[in-house]
């Protein structure tokens, strides 16, 4: 009788994508669509004021349109796909200068389906490219004083359901500090202690929680809620941003950036002391 295995595979990420050994942060949120892209953005351009150099990379991008330059609308790659939310991150570090060049730098693992890394994958019949984000993460090493990596989704979005692993085991192959991006709504406290609990268990240090979205006259639940986060999590809330309208064609509104300035000199401080 032939002995069953009890031995893990392992997902080929494990094996390609190394630790960054520079300064930076992984933003992760507690849902999709919760702001993560515009409070990357913003805290990019926080530190660009600051007079530190910004490197930014979101590793995985579904949802991204086909190039109108790729003959018949189709995609057969992830450079056939617009990189829409890297090239937000890239115009508020400064970085448009040269940015086709940078595309594969700053989005390496695109998908054109806007669902789960892993539902997009098998659609596309694409597996992910993780030496393109080993690539990545290499050329930022040299190239910035700090590195912000922006997860899809949330901690626990799968990339591979065949051999679990999601964005959070991602987080954990780079090693960076976390930065929880929260909204601010009745069931906050909730999504927010699961994703802490989640990164915890990854054994990553948890650098803060950033509330987003918090309304103009929010109602009790929602204020409580907001207000509790920091005391029922064990996490410092670092801010609480307000529902601030965003073209996403044009620069980062400038009461978020602001808002985000001392979180930006926090970390900073945090991390030269740690060198």
């Amino acid at each position: 009788m032939k002995k069953a295995t009890t031995a893990k595979r392992r997902y080929p990420a494990a094996d390609v994508v190394k630790r960054y050994r520079g300064v930076g942060l992984f933003i992760t949120g507690t849902s999709t669509d919760i702001g993560k892209t515009t409070i990357t953005a913003a805290l990019a351009a926080a530190f660009r004021q600051l007079g530190i150099s910004v490197g930014v990379c979101k590793p995985i991008n579904t949802g991204c349109p086909v190039r109108p330059d790729r003959a018949g609308g189709r995609a057969t790659g992830n450079d056939d796909l617009i990189a829409s939310d890297a090239t937000i991150l890239a115009r508020a570090a400064g970085l448009t200068q040269n940015l086709e060049t940078l595309l594969p730098v700053l989005s390496p693992i695109r998908y054109c389906v806007p669902v789960s890394p892993h539902l997009a994958a098998r659609m596309e019949h694409r597996k992910p490219d993780w030496r393109r984000v080993a690539a990545a993460l290499k050329y930022w090493q040299s190239r910035c004083d700090i590195l912000l990596v922006e997860g899809a989704g949330g901690w626990k979005v799968p990339i591979d359901a065949a051999i679990p692993f999601a964005i959070g085991d991602m987080a954990a192959k780079i090693g960076l500090p976390v930065l929880i991006v929260s909204g601010c709504y009745v069931g906050t406290i909730n999504h927010t202690w699961l994703t802490v609990q989640a990164v915890r268990q990854s054994r990553l240090p948890i650098f803060g929680v950033v509330a987003n979205r918090r309304p103009a006259t929010p109602d009790f639940g929602t204020m409580t809620s907001t207000d509790s986060l920091d005391k029922v999590t064990g996490v410092p809330l670092l801010a609480t941003l307000p529902d601030t309208p965003f073209d996403d064609t044009g620069d980062i509104p400038p009461a978020l950036v602001d808002a985000l300035l001392p979180v930006a000199k926090k970390y900073w401080k945090q991390a030269k002391r740690a060198r």
